[in-house]
């Protein structure tokens, strides 16, 4: 028997092929081998990030709604699209620079994670980016010192 290559139908003579066990024996090459093998793991890398993704979103959305009481709108200013709420931590000296350390690091997706691992640990708001922004470099945000006035 004469063994070709399933795809690019040429023969195979000695050590130029792989085999690929399905229902029965596929010969491939192994370019058409080596193809198929970096399209598959493409094709993976982007499954995996579209999930990942998903997830990261559905986590920001469950913290954003816990941390919020439900409202899903800024602590500070009401607003309340959820691209530009974040996570914020109330009395930043105390976490920050208290024992964990590891925490202070973390950001995004695997914040979220964190909070929703831990059962949602006290100390955080929910803030729009500028008010967040704000806060962190002013040490308050202008809206607080606006509504004082």
């Amino acid at each position: 028997m004469i063994k070709k290559c399933r795809i690019c139908d040429i023969e195979l003579i000695n050590e130029n092929w792989s085999i690929s066990r399905q229902k029965s024996y596929y010969y491939y090459c192994n370019k058409c081998s080596s193809d198929m093998a970096k399209k598959y793991r493409q094709e993976y890398k982007e499954i995996l990030a579209k999930k990942a993704k998903e997830k990261g979103i559905r986590n920001k959305l469950i913290v954003i709604n816990h941390y919020s009481n439900g409202l899903m709108s800024c602590n500070c200013c009401g607003e309340n699209h959820i691209e530009f709420l974040t996570i914020d931590h109330i009395d930043c000296g105390n976490i920050c620079h208290g024992k964990s350390k590891k925490i202070d690091k973390q950001c995004g997706i695997p914040f979220y994670a964190y909070l929703i691992n831990n059962n949602f640990p006290e100390g955080y708001q929910i803030l729009c980016f500028n008010c967040n922004c704000a806060k962190g470099a002013f040490g308050e945000c202008p809206h607080k010192l606006i509504n004082e006035v």
